[in-house]
């Protein structure tokens, strides 16, 4: 089966980790999307698409085969789906086809399509697609490439069947290494939910990884984005109304890494944002700490349209530790939006 070299370099840029072609021997190399490089992600590129034996192989997993079986072993299309897909290019000349077994199974940390938003070469060729424009620019409308508190890397999946055409949010442990991820709706089309999480995963706390000593408190915010303006600001990607069921036993695990921390709960504006509201309560009620926004801040949604809307790369702490409290203090102070 040869497919038209056009479509199957679009599928190596879109599968394969920071894609590079050399130009002497016409082959393209990356890292290798099927074994991630084993911990070597983006930093070893042992996957080679060689253009004139029409040959995908990885020289870390050993994987070798036609194109065509490696965008089906990626993509989960089926032989005749690609080949439609293909139609859009050259003419594709069908010869024998037989498909290649693939045995080993991985677990992806992230969508196995994903598209870093920060790699010049990976954005220059997708440079007319309609979401990576989307994901860009919704990045820097919210300032988010400048947030102090931002996770490493931002990324985009187009072909992925769950999260498909949405902003890639990676969840990276006290290691950083990515072991969960979120997606975010982009697009006006897309009827999923706002966010959507890894499946079949358990949650795990977000930007645990940028915890520092020195400030002895943590931020918890529901959502990520808003956690990344705050320093110490980590998000437990949703907050229920009741206690200590807030968090995972995963997240409960990451916590005891800070045992002397402070913790202190950041949600929504509770002057606009009646479901804010009834969890501070909750959380209150619970004993926790939370932080109750000023009335003369009632116009904004949340930390991340405050900081837009001034034009600030850091949401001050100090600033949400005046305005934090507990206990009869903290339920007092939520009588003035009765």
């Amino acid at each position: 089966m040869i497919l038209p070299e056009e479509y199957i370099v679009s599928k190596f840029y879109q599968y394969a980790g920071a894609p590079k072609y050399n130009r002497g021997t016409n082959v393209y190399q990356a890292s290798c999307p099927i074994c991630r490089e084993g911990k070597s992600w983006l930093k070893k590129q042992r996957c080679y698409y060689v253009v004139k034996k029409n040959l995908v192989c990885c020289h870390n997993c050993g994987w070798k085969g036609n194109p065509v079986n490696w965008i089906m072993e990626l993509s989960g299309s089926n032989f005749h789906d690609v080949v439609n897909e293909s139609k859009d290019f050259d003419n594709v000349k069908i010869e024998k086809f037989e498909q290649t077994k693939i045995h080993k199974k991985f677990n992806y940390e992230l969508p196995c399509d994903c598209i870093d938003l920060e790699d010049d070469e990976q954005l220059s060729f997708f440079q007319n697609d309609y979401a990576v424009k989307k994901a860009l620019s919704v990045l820097n409308e919210r300032n988010l490439l400048k947030a102090a508190n931002r996770p490493k890397k931002y990324y985009l999946t187009l072909n992925d069947y769950v999260h498909q055409n949405r902003l890639i949010i990676p969840f990276y442990d006290e290691n950083f290494k990515i072991i969960f991820y979120q997606s975010r709706k982009l697009l006006d089309n897309d009827k999923k939910a706002k966010y959507l999480s890894k499946k079949d995963s358990e949650r795990s706390i977000f930007n645990i990884c940028n915890v520092k000593e020195e400030i002895p408190h943590i931020f918890i915010t529901e959502g990520p984005l808003d956690s990344t303006f705050v320093k110490n600001g980590v998000a437990l990607a949703g907050i229920s109304e009741s206690g200590d069921s807030t968090f995972t036993d995963k997240q409960k695990s990451q916590m005891k890494i800070f045992p002397l921390h402070e913790q202190i709960f950041v949600l929504d504006n509770q002057w606009n944002d009646t479901t804010s509201k009834k969890k501070t309560k909750a959380l209150l009620e619970c004993g926790k700490k939370v932080f109750i926004w000023p009335k003369e801040y009632g116009k904004f949604k949340d930390i991340n349209e405050v900081c837009v809307s001034y034009k600030m790369n850091e949401f001050p702490y100090k600033f949400i530790l005046k305005n934090s409290f507990s206990g009869m203090t903290g339920q007092m102070k939520m009588t003035q939006f009765s």
